[in-house]
């Protein structure tokens, strides 16, 4: 295992700095309460731009959101999320068989511009889109080595960069009950950062599904 490239407790900060942050500013202002949600779900994601032999990866996120309602159909949602991201990877020239497990934890911060259709009732949809910015706090990767054993692909993986950039895009849904807000969603992101910082021949970048579940508190 591969130790953490980044404080968790200087994560953790940046966390509870945003979120604190933008709550506060929200409650000077009266008419502008955000709703607080908890949410978590499945991820799926591989390395995109690449030309070796990728396989999706599962995964899991889990994190929290505030939603400021600037008008009826906008509002803007910041989030921290703790997201599993990977890959499995196979690599095959003619020095070199192997296969690599990419498992990379990330602490992700998305800034979504979301705007809510018009609906009234038991379902509220709405779409989403905003940039993210991650920074990688575990790297639990591994190599499969299938010939030539003087030749892996460990220092590369050991190369994964400390940060990473992209955009989201996703739709969603809340459930208005009564006794609470349900949301379900799913959503893409794109990272624009080379995962490996130019390590390797061609530039790896990562590419996600979420489907996650939102409980208002």
């Amino acid at each position: 295992m591969i130790k953490p490239v980044t404080s968790i407790k200087q994560i953790a900060f940046l966390a509870v700095f945003l979120l604190g942050s933008a709550s506060a500013q929200a409650q000077s202002q009266e008419e502008i309460k955000p709703d607080k949600q908890i949410k978590g779900g499945l991820v799926g994601s591989r390395l995109i731009n690449t030309e070796w032999e990728s396989s999706p990866a599962p995964g899991f996120a889990i994190g929290l959101s505030l939603d400021f309602r600037f008008t009826r159909l906008f509002s803007v949602q910041p989030e921290v999320l703790y997201v599993e991201k990977g890959s499995r990877e196979r690599v095959q020239v003619p020095s070199l068989d192997t296969e690599f497990n990419l498992v990379l934890d990330y602490v992700e911060v998305p800034v979504l511009a979301k705007f809510h259709l018009p609906a009234d009732g038991l379902l509220l949809p709405h779409v989403y889109i905003g940039p993210y910015a991650s920074f990688l706090i575990e790297n639990n990767s591994n190599t499969e080595i299938f010939e030539n054993e003087q030749q892996t692909p460990d220092e590369l993986i050991g190369e994964a960069r400390d940060s990473d950039f992209g955009i989201v895009a996703g739709i969603g849904t809340d459930l208005d009950f009564r006794f609470n807000t349900v949301s379900a969603e799913i959503r893409y992101s794109a990272g624009f950062t080379d995962v490996f910082g130019g390590a390797a021949p061609q530039p790896a970048r990562n590419g996600t599904v979420m489907l996650l579940i939102g409980f208002q508190f």
